[in-house]
């Protein structure tokens, strides 16, 4: 309903510190809040902050155990509390996109996606069975296992979209667009069969900001405008 709860700051620990960029942020089935975040710095490693409901900091581990990130425009936790990071990097001078696994202490467990993710990655969702999607820039929507098996992929078309959020009790795969104060919802089976498409116009949510999460009411949320607001599109 848009009432403001609560906040809480990350932790800065001297007064000459950097402040951390926050790059991505998800919650686990226990209400634990995920940031990744990293320094303004270019040489500052990236780091997933663990706090609990209250905004305390249970732990924080970092996300290096590969040296040739690029980008890293997304996270999602899984039901089993591991940590899914998609990063993007330069393999044979072509722009990929690959996900690391990592355990909730930050032991790495595996990465999977590379060689498929062309273009670069730029969403990601959690489907049922803690499967992975991913959006990609080519508008490629792939659906991976836990365990990094590449399952099934589906076009989108040609005009880029810019989010992707995933329905758990339909089973269904929402994408979202904003051009010129207009949202493009197109509602997708998990095997990329076309649902239902619905064109709204919605003033002052442009620019789009390319987040968006789906209600349990199927209700998109997405962050856009300037200052930044939430819009809820029934």
């Amino acid at each position: 309903r848009g009432q403001f709860i609560d906040y809480f700051t990350l932790p800065v620990h001297n007064v000459d510190q950097v402040l951390p960029r926050v790059l991505d942020v998800a919650v686990d089935y226990n209400d634990n809040i995920y940031v990744l975040v990293q320094g303004i710095d270019s040489g500052f490693e990236p780091v997933v902050y663990m706090f609990n409901n209250n905004g305390e900091v249970n732990h924080q581990f970092p996300a290096n155990e590969h040296e040739d990130w690029n980008e890293f425009p997304a996270m999602i936790v899984n039901s089993k509390r591991e940590v899914v990071i998609m990063h993007n990097m330069f393999i044979m001078k072509w722009r990929c996109g690959v996900l690391d696994v990592y355990e909730n202490d930050g032991q790495f467990v595996r990465r999977f996606g590379e060689g498929l993710l062309l273009g670069s990655g730029t969403e990601l969702a959690l489907a049922s069975d803690d499967r992975v999607i991913v959006l990609d820039k080519s508008c490629y929507v792939h659906m991976f296992s836990e365990h990094g098996d590449h399952l099934s992929e589906f076009k989108l078309p040609t005009y880029r979209f810019c989010s992707i959020a995933f329905h758990h009790s339909s089973g269904h795969v929402f994408t979202a667009d904003v051009k010129d104060d207009y949202v493009y919802l197109l509602i997708y089976t998990k095997d990329g069969e076309l649902v239902r498409s619905t064109q709204t116009h919605v003033n002052g949510i442009a620019p789009f900001r390319g987040r968006m999460i789906v209600t349990a009411e199927r209700h998109g949320a997405l962050l856009g405008g300037y200052p930044r607001r939430v819009f809820i599109l029934c």
